[in-house]
């Protein structure tokens, strides 16, 4: 068997975006989101806008699905390969964004429902060791979550080092799902216990899928790849820039710290010429002792002059 690699836009959408299979997409929420009894979602709808037809196979370093649950809260899924440096400025304007478009001219701020948003990124973004991180707006001295209305989780695929033996709850397999997926070559036998977990490897599998789809997921796995390639390629120009300037800038810095040393050594030499002449002028009046005490030059040079 040969499975998809989630993180690719067509795999992601064909597991998370897929109105038919919900189940999986309200395990996968419940799971990582460890929601308690009572706020459970029991089930969603898929809303995703950019799930058309007509987009939904553009090359994106950015993959997201969005879904709204029985209580009408709003999730959006977002898969996040590229590392950006303004990335927690974008996904908070992002879940604000959803917040503002709610409300229709004369709607009360009373129908505004809680936003929250899921990151999984291929790349490390907070300091702490854990591989998920969630936030939400706390008051800053008892620390009680006092506005509900936005949320953030974020998986750092990257920490998460388990092995499939050391499985331990939902949230884990999701989580080796998304970053393992493409390097399985069966349905790992932890992953039969949850119908929504074998669901959706058997989304996964290639040998579910016809020419056409097989087609549009190896041209979108060629696409990152050129994209990853063209961004090494870049950024080995760049060093090799960077290590020629450095060298340009290291001559011309040599060459004018030669020129500040010759002055200095100018400077020095004539203040030694000058000490000398003294000298000789002092032994002419003064113990040559005294005159080594006074300008530093050694009773043995004192007798040579």
């Amino acid at each position: 068997m040969k499975f998809l690699d989630l993180t690719i836009d067509l795999a992601f959408k064909r597991v998370f975006g897929n109105q038919a299979k919900s189940s999986i997409t309200m395990s996968f929420l419940n799971s990582i989101l460890d929601l308690p009894e009572g706020e459970k979602i029991q089930s969603v709808i898929i809303t995703d806008p950019y799930n058309q037809q007509a987009t939904m196979y553009l090359k994106r370093s950015v993959v997201d699905v969005r879904c709204t649950d029985q209580m009408g809260r709003q999730f959006i899924i977002e898969v996040q390969v590229e590392n950006q440096d303004n990335y927690l400025q974008r996904s908070q304007y992002y879940a604000a964004l959803a917040i503002s478009r709610q409300l229709e001219s004369g709607a009360l701020y009373t129908e505004i429902v809680p936003v929250i948003f899921i990151g999984v990124l291929s790349f490390n973004l907070f300091p702490e060791p854990d591989c998920i991180n969630s936030f939400g707006t706390v008051h800053l001295k008892s620390n009680r979550l006092a506005m509900k209305q936005i949320s953030y989780t974020f998986i750092e695929l990257k920490k998460f080092t388990k092995t499939l033996a050391q499985l331990e709850t939902i949230a884990d397999k999701w989580i080796y799902l998304l970053k393992y997926a493409a390097s399985l070559d069966c349905i790992p036998q932890a992953f039969d216990t949850t119908a929504e977990l074998h669901d959706a490897l058997e989304l996964l599998n290639q040998g579910t899928m016809n020419r056409t789809e097989l087609r549009l997921y190896d041209q979108a796995v060629e696409d990152r790849r050129n994209e990853e390639n063209i961004k090494r390629t870049q950024l080995r120009i760049m060093r090799e820039e960077g290590r020629e300037e450095g060298r340009q800038e290291g001559r011309q810095e040599g060459r004018a710290e030669g020129r500040q040393e010759g002055r200095a050594e100018g400077r020095a030499e004539g203040k030694r010429e000058a000490m000398i002449a003294l000298a000789k002028n002092m032994l002419e009046h003064l113990p040559i002792e005294k005159v080594a005490n006074i300008t530093g030059i050694s009773v043995d040079e004192l007798k040579k002059l």
